[in-house]
C-alpha cells in the first residue's frame, strides 16, 4: 500500500485535548509503543469536529510531530529543502523555522526524523 501525501494543502489537525497531552518527544511517543496515557480523548474527529486549529504547509511532512510542553516541532519540505518548524501548540502560529538542508524525497522519511531531548 502506498502512502499518499496531499501536497499543496497538507494541514496539521490537532484535537482539543492536545493542549493538555503529555510530551511526545520521538516517533511512537514517550515509551516507543505508540500509546498515550491520556484519558477521555475524542474517538472521532473531522475537519470541523474536535479541531483547535489548522496549519497549511507548503508541501508534505514525512515524520512524526514532536510535542514538548507548548511547542510542536515539524520537519517540512519547502521546495528542495527541508526545514524544522517550531509551532505554538495552543494557537498554531509558526514561531520559527530552521533549515535542515536539501533532501531527496525517496529517503526523507528515513534520514530526517526529528527527536527532542527536552530541557
Amino acid at each position: 500500500m502506498k502512502l499518499r501525501f496531499a501536497q499543496p494543502i497538507v494541514v496539521i489537525l490537532l484535537l482539543v485535548v492536545v493542549a493538555y497531552a503529555d510530551n511526545w518527544p520521538q516517533w511512537r511517543g514517550p515509551n516507543l509503543n505508540g500509546l498515550s496515557g491520556e484519558k477521555n480523548l475524542p474517538s472521532r474527529w473531522s475537519p470541523e469536529e474536535n479541531i483547535v486549529w489548522k496549519l497549511p504547509l507548503p508541501s508534505w511532512s514525512g515524520s512524526t510531530p514532536i510535542i514538548w510542553r507548548d511547542l510542536i516541532f515539524l520537519n517540512v519540505a519547502e521546495g528542495d529543502n527541508l526545514s524544522l518548524w517550531c509551532v505554538n501548540r495552543k494557537k498554531g502560529d509558526v514561531l520559527w523555522k530552521s533549515p535542515l538542508g536539501s533532501w531527496q524525497r525517496e529517503d526523507a522519511q528515513a534520514k530526517h526524523v526529528v527527536a527532542f531531548a527536552g530541557h
